[in-house]
């Protein structure tokens, strides 16, 4: 085909594959590297860079971080709001409270901050807030984070915040980016998202999550580190990247959905509470899980047939005392396989369940 084209064709080719497959990416969410040091104007002490002047589209890119502990509060979309001068107090911490000592933080956690769908540039042009830049949030206090529902990706954009809630736009196909937010006791996951992205939702403060059903894949050390964290419900998630859930001092029940086919290397290693594990009736490919939880005391299988015994997991579980809870008339097939055997405790004390071809678990 190519042989065929002139110069000129051959290069109005390459400029619409390109520009095809850089609009593929961008629906399909991929993260956008963008800048937040660089910003073409401000509204109501916000800064914002264009990302599409056609398309009259901006991503938030604060580079000051104390402003929006300084401005943090509900906004209004008008035109009109002028670009204010530089404040010369770059960097946090510094001669922003009334008695000149410098700002701590986590004094600001009060505050609420209403990011608007719509901003307005110095010549009062209207554009749509539908991004964050990578960091545009980070090592502020806000109290009430609320997203506009416009955005569409997070951008690796909130980082470091102390911030109580956050509220995403109900839109939103992914979660990118609320790393190490330690005061986050409140998140609402949207019923669209479908990945969450690596390291997100890690060192957070919430003692519950809620995944939606929508929710499919977790990437690398999703929900990692989080001190407060109890129990969380995967309700549709089907695969799981390494070391998702590690080091969760405070997780109690791993209940793991009939959709999970997967889990990678080290997911829910080293949680020392973690007294109770609820393995489906599939099996899940795992391999080095659950070790360093010696506080196991119950695992329960709902297979009637035992699958294979994890490879390289449960190492620190006390076999003499642990109880393997399976379906009725099931105890002598797992008290001989390979791996279940180990066990002495052996219990068939769940209801029998069958596999229909729709693949929802029903009672015998």
């Amino acid at each position: 085909m190519c042989r065929n084209m002139s110069f000129r064709q051959f290069t109005a080719f390459t400029v619409v594959l390109v520009m095809i497959i850089a609009g593929f990416f961008d629906a399909c969410g991929e993260r956008r590297k963008i800048n937040r040091s660089k910003f073409d104007f401000t509204y109501q002490d916000i800064d914002y860079q264009i990302l599409s002047k056609e398309k009259k589209t901006v991503a938030v890119c604060q580079y000051s971080d104390n402003e929006f502990a300084l401005f943090s509060r509900r906004t209004e979309s008008q035109p009109g709001q002028k670009k204010k001068s530089r404040s010369k107090a770059w960097y946090p911490y510094h001669d922003i409270t009334p008695n000149g000592h410098g700002m701590d933080w986590r004094n600001y956690c009060g505050r609420f901050l209403d990011i608007p769908q719509t901003v307005y540039d110095d010549n009062d042009t209207a554009y749509t807030v539908t991004d964050l830049a990578d960091g545009a949030i980070d090592w502020v206090g806000i109290g009430i984070l609320v997203l506009p529902p416009t955005l569409e990706r997070l951008n690796g954009g909130i980082t470091g915040v102390d911030v109580n809630e956050i509220y995403l736009p109900e839109g939103l196909k992914e979660i990118d980016g609320i790393v190490y937010c330690p005061t986050l006791k409140s998140l609402h996951i949207p019923g669209k998202v479908e990945v969450i992205r690596s390291h997100s939702l890690s060192q957070c403060g919430f003692e519950s999550l809620y995944l939606p059903p929508s929710v499919k894949i977790l990437e690398d050390f999703v929900l990692a580190f989080c001190e407060n964290l109890e129990v969380a419900k995967l309700s549709g998630v089907e695969t799981m990247g390494k070391y998702c859930f590690k080091k969760c001092p405070s997780y109690t029940w791993a209940n793991l959905p009939e959709t999970l086919r997967s889990m990678g290397e080290g997911c829910f290693d080293e949680c020392p509470e973690l007294d109770l594990v609820s393995l489906p009736w599939s099996e899940i490919k795992m391999d080095g899980c659950f070790n360093g939880c010696p506080s196991i005391s119950r695992i329960e299988v709902l297979a009637t047939d035992p699958y294979p015994f994890p490879k390289n997991s449960f190492r620190d579980v006390d076999r003499s005392s642990c109880i393997i809870s399976v379906p009725k008339g099931s105890e002598e097939k797992y008290r001989n396989a390979v791996g279940w055997k180990e066990f002495q405790n052996i219990v068939g004390e769940l209801p029998a369940l069958e596999k229909p071809k729709g693949g929802r678990l029903q009672r015998k």
